[in-house]
């Protein structure tokens, strides 16, 4: 019958019916896989996203160490003018009160 033949070609060229169509149950498995997969993925982008914003914060809070140690400087700087400022006012004066102060 052509029935019979139809399924000695499908066997001769590897196909089975069966196997062509998958079963509702290799269905949901395959999809619950690929739910799966799209998950760890996700999850594997979050934990390099993670680790980039880490070091980010890292990087920034070395900057404003950097940048605290640097006003520190800079003010010790300033009051070291300041003092020199004074210094050299307090010569002036006491230059002049001493009649130039050299002899």
């Amino acid at each position: 019958t052509d029935r019979e033949r139809q399924t000695d070609r499908d066997r001769q060229t590897g196909r089975d019916r069966q196997i062509d169509r998958p079963t509702a149950r290799q269905t949901d498995m395959e999809r619950k896989i690929e739910r799966e997969r799209k998950i760890e993925r996700e999850r594997d982008a979050a934990e390099k996203e993670g680790a980039r914003l880490r070091a980010q914060v890292q990087q920034l809070q070395h900057n404003q160490i950097s940048i605290a140690h640097h006003l520190k400087v800079v003010r010790e700087r300033e009051e070291a003018y300041k003092e020199i400022k004074e210094l050299k006012l307090q010569v002036t004066l006491l230059q002049g009160s001493h009649g130039g102060g050299e002899g």
